[in-house]
């Protein structure tokens, strides 16, 4: 690779980071049709009983309070709520520029911090406006890329103009030279991991648990929990994920997220991206840049070793850990999550927690759970923050 062209990369860099940063502060509403991959353009503008059901479906949530109308009524909501990254439905995350046109330039959800103001319900009309908030780079010395993060708000309200919810959004860009592209492969991020072969037995432990997730045996339903009643230190049941695979990603990418542009509709967002696309090494076609999480070839030509898990998704196993413990009547006001590592088509996720601190903020009375993930391998790839409002026993909580 010659001088001249990594040259050339990094002009390229630096115009579309200045250009960009340009833009700070600027309020635009979210898309209703997508321009190109990273629109993040509005999927579902209406909540639905089956859409709620879907989400849940999608991140393998069994909770009832999600699906059944009969159960919803009996609930301190009468009738059925959405849980938390439900707004995903709506749209994924906020909108993002696209990135500028070279090779070796990746994007990761590193994570996000959402808060809650009321729950989704049924019925509620659902528009969103982003804030974009800049990008700024933050490489590490001795790495083989630099690195970018790049921050944006999406603000979804109701059909009464109330906020719903904020999704603060990080991104991180990785950026690899021309000239150490070919070593992207071999990246210290990466090594060691392998796609694992499980046993019998342990498939038997998993299958025994999902079981257990079906039949509600680890989630506190209609047993209220009580803020009185929850002491720092206490643990969080686990809840395990996987192995994850190419359904799983398109049961949350297709059917939750909404993402259903093919052929010709495909190509008209793929139009201003073509300089980074991902070409399939067999058909010699461009791939839309979320294929990296559904084949493994995809993935390799961006310099990943396998496919790997929608990082929503993975927030996803950690807002269901809290749900199952907090039961009916909690509601997370905040979940801030960290993306540390990617899990992979293959890999088991488990997530642990506890109980951090406890205390109240005018008339609420909220706790704080530390969450974390782990792959089979004790790999932790996740972790967050939930904050969760709890009633108590002198006052009810409003609904």
């Amino acid at each position: 690779m010659s001088k001249d062209n990594s040259s050339s990369w990094s002009n390229a860099i630096e115009a579309w980071v200045a250009d960009v940063n340009e833009k700070i502060g600027e309020v635009h509403p979210a898309p209703t049709d997508p321009i190109g991959p990273y629109d993040m353009a509005i999927s579902h503008r209406t909540v639905t009983e089956d859409l709620i059901k879907i989400f849940a479906n999608s991140i393998g949530d069994a909770n009832p309070l999600w699906r059944s109308v009969e159960y919803g009524r009996g609930s301190r909501w009468g009738g059925i709520i959405a849980p938390p990254i439900f707004e995903s439905c709506i749209s994924e995350l906020p909108s993002q520029p696209t990135p500028p046109q070279i090779r070796g330039w990746t994007n990761y959800n590193g994570g996000n911090t959402r808060e809650y103001y009321k729950p989704m319900r049924p019925g509620d009309e659902i528009r969103a406006e982003d804030t974009w908030l800049g990008i700024t780079e933050n490489t590490k010395p001795g790495r083989l890329h630099r690195l970018f993060l790049q921050r944006a708000d999406r603000t979804y309200l109701n059909q009464r103009d109330e906020i719903v919810c904020i999704v603060r959004g990080r991104i991180f860009n990785t950026a690899t030279p021309p000239e150490l592209q070919d070593q992207s492969l071999s990246d210290e991020r990466f090594a060691g991991r392998v796609r694992p072969r499980y046993t019998e037995e342990q498939l038997d432990a998993l299958h025994a648990e999902y079981d257990d997730e079906l039949s509600g045996k680890f989630r506190r339903g209609a047993n209220t929990l009580y803020w009185e009643d929850v002491n720092v230190g206490d643990t969080l049941p686990g809840v395990i994920k996987g192995p994850y695979d190419v359904t799983d990603a398109v049961a949350f990418f297709g059917a939750a997220v909404g993402y259903s542009a093919a052929f010709a509709i495909k190509w008209g967002g793929l139009k201003s991206d073509l300089g980074r696309c991902p070409v399939d090494p067999e058909t010699g076609e461009y791939h839309h840049a979320a294929d990296w999480h559904l084949q493994d070839s995809i993935a390799r030509v961006s310099g990943i070793p396998y496919a790997l898990a929608f990082g929503t998704h993975t927030e996803t196993m950690l807002s269901h850990a809290v749900t199952n413990w907090m039961g009916d009547a909690g509601f997370v006001t905040k979940l801030d999550t960290q993306l540390r590592s990617p899990l992979f088509q293959g890999d088991m996720s488990r997530t642990f927690g506890h109980v951090a601190t406890k205390y109240t903020q005018g008339s609420d009375c909220l706790v704080d759970v530390e969450l974390w993930a782990e792959t089979q391998d004790k790999l932790k790839h996740s972790m967050a923050t939930a904050t969760v409002r709890l009633p108590t026993r002198s006052t009810s909580t409003k609904s």
